[in-house]
């Protein structure tokens, strides 16, 4: 059972603020072919999407193994299609970077930038 005792307030009403944002055009065309050659299984775990969107396609994200910002190419040479867990440990999992390598090894088309 847990202690409400030190559960923090919080705020009834949080400040907004705007933040300014530079978006990366991606090529429709590679995310489709990317997501077709997974064919619903994620590229890195080899498991299944874990659910189905409203127009019954699997749903896998798109991972850029050098990411745009920094200045990777939007080439399929350089994505593979994820699931929503594989994709964030490859961008925030203390083994992000061993993942990584592994990828190169384990998908034929990637080439490391």
């Amino acid at each position: 059972m847990s202690n409400t005792d030190d559960c923090p307030e919080g705020t009834q009403t949080p400040y907004k603020y705007e933040v300014r944002k530079t978006e990366i055009h991606r090529d429709p065309k590679i995310k489709e072919w990317v997501l077709k050659q997974a064919n619903g299984i994620c590229e890195c775990c080899d498991e299944k999407a874990p659910f189905e969107k409203d127009d019954g396609s699997p749903y896998l994200e798109i991972h850029h193994l050098k990411t745009l910002v920094d200045d990777g190419s939007d080439k399929a040479s350089n994505a593979i299609a994820v699931c929503p867990n594989c994709h964030s440990e490859l961008h925030h999992g203390i083994n992000r970077h061993t993942q990584l390598e592994k990828m190169y090894s384990k998908v034929e088309r990637l080439i490391k930038e």
